[in-house]
């Protein structure tokens, strides 16, 4: 209540507030709707205001951002109503609309040169409702075998340290089909560990040993052969990450606004056949500007060396440019260095890339699972140690790209047009991929 008191003498006024305190509000209970397929703890374990405890609204506000982080809800509607004759209570009412968070795939075909092809993969985000992710792939032809299985526990503990592995085995026979100037055989495997440090960032520890068997054929460049009379055709691997990530996004898909920024760190350790290292930065940077659009803006960097008695960067792990993923308007993998001897791209150990997106709903279409973008890419890879960084070197494209959460997946389309195509250049205006993050 405020009181005035009146100087007419002097013209004035002193206004005394008086103030009654309330009675704190507590929460009762907390109650999750929707939520058919995901198990009420996956939800209440993001919750940020507990049963029993002190109302909050900014803890409110934190919960809600957390949950739409996850990724598996089209929308999230937390409600606070009034308990009956308890005017120092009240319910915590979430209501979610859940989204398709995986997709499964099975698929047959026949290719002349590698027969008879069968395959099944599986990715979920949310595993049987658990809040995990679990991914597999099965792939058998003539030519080509591959088996891979991932997993990871974001609350392996109770306090959100998350645990994940990962197993695969790679075959492929070059004898039975000219499908590369050269191929590799590799099986190998990886744990880490992640600790959070605050509310939005992590960071992350793991191990991993993978053995990579090197072949080559009648075709197999100059730069392969010269490779394996050095260093052979047989290389174990004991590979060692450290990485960093903040994100304080209002979602995970089709963000608005925040940032998610991410560093990584990876050494093939002493003991190891090759010694190098990979460093990589990822930063995306969202500005709101009217309903459920945003400006994006982004870059990519990545740089790797070696160290000891290896010469340089092995070739198998360079950085590639070009494709949906890098720089749209360029076919996959085909900028940078290129074989003097074939013309093909061979990669570089410096990766710079970057670019803006004007991110907008579609028209007319009254859906949260698909957005469109008009945007701007640049960049290149380059080869540090036997030419010069020249950024003159730098490829920019512009266009439209579509993006749609789907029921089998992440599916992103584009249409480029090369801003400054060099002789040489390999372009291709329209692309598409399936399952890349959104």
């Amino acid at each position: 209540n405020a009181v005035p008191d009146v100087d007419e003498e002097f013209k004035t006024v002193k206004v005394k507030f008086y103030i009654d305190k309330g009675k704190r509000v507590y929460v009762r209970r907390i109650i999750f709707e929707g939520n058919e397929k995901t198990r009420d703890e996956v939800l209440r374990r993001e919750m940020r205001i507990f049963e029993g405890g002190w109302y909050s609204a900014k803890k409110i506000r934190r919960s809600k951002l957390r949950l739409q982080r996850l990724g598996f809800f089209e929308e999230v509607e937390i409600q606070t109503p009034g308990v009956l004759n308890s005017p120092d209570q009240v319910d915590v009412v979430v209501r979610v609309a859940e989204r398709d968070s995986g997709a499964v795939n099975l698929f047959a075909g026949y290719g002349e040169g590698q027969g008879i092809s069968f395959g099944a993969s599986l990715k979920q985000d949310n595993f049987l409702g658990s809040g995990d992710r679990f991914g597999f792939e099965i792939n058998t032809s003539k030519t080509n075998t591959v088996y891979s299985i991932d997993f990871n526990d974001p609350y392996f503990t109770d306090d959100g340290v998350s645990r994940g592995f990962n197993l695969f085995f790679r075959q492929t026979d070059i004898d039975d089909a000219d499908i590369s100037n050269y191929a590799t055989d590799s099986w190998g495997g990886k744990i880490s560990f992640g600790f959070p440090i605050t509310e939005d960032e992590k960071v992350f520890l793991g191990l991993g040993y993978d053995w990579l068997k090197m072949k080559t054929g009648s075709s197999s460049p100059q730069r392969v052969l010269d490779f394996v009379d050095e260093y052979g055709q047989e290389f174990t691997t004991i590979r060692a990450t450290a990485g960093w990530t903040r994100d304080t996004r209002n979602r995970r898909h089709f963000a608005t606004e925040g940032t998610s920024m991410s560093l990584s760190l990876m050494a093939a350790l002493p003991g190891s056949d090759l010694k190098y290292y990979k460093m990589s930065y990822k930063h995306k940077w969202y500005y709101p500007l009217f309903e459920k659009s945003a400006l994006m803006l982004r870059g990519d960097l990545g740089y790797g060396h070696a160290y000891d008695d290896t010469d340089k960067l092995p070739f198998f792990e360079n950085y590639y440019a070009g494709g949906v993923t890098t720089l749209r308007g360029y076919k996959v993998s085909t900028l940078g260095p290129l074989d003097p001897d074939d013309g093909d791209a061979i990669g570089g150990n410096l990766k710079i890339l970057g670019g803006s997106e004007l991110i907008f709903p579609v028209p007319f279409v009254e859906s949260d699972s698909v957005r469109l973008a008009a945007f701007l890419d640049a960049g290149n890879v380059f080869d540090t140690v036997d030419e010069s960084t020249d950024l003159g070197e730098f490829r920019y494209s512009a266009g439209m790209t579509l993006r749609w959460l789907s029921p089998v997946g992440g599916l992103v389309f584009s249409y480029a047009v090369p801003l400054n195509e060099k002789e040489g250049d390999k372009t291709k205006a329209f692309q598409f991929t399936m399952g890349t993050s959104l």
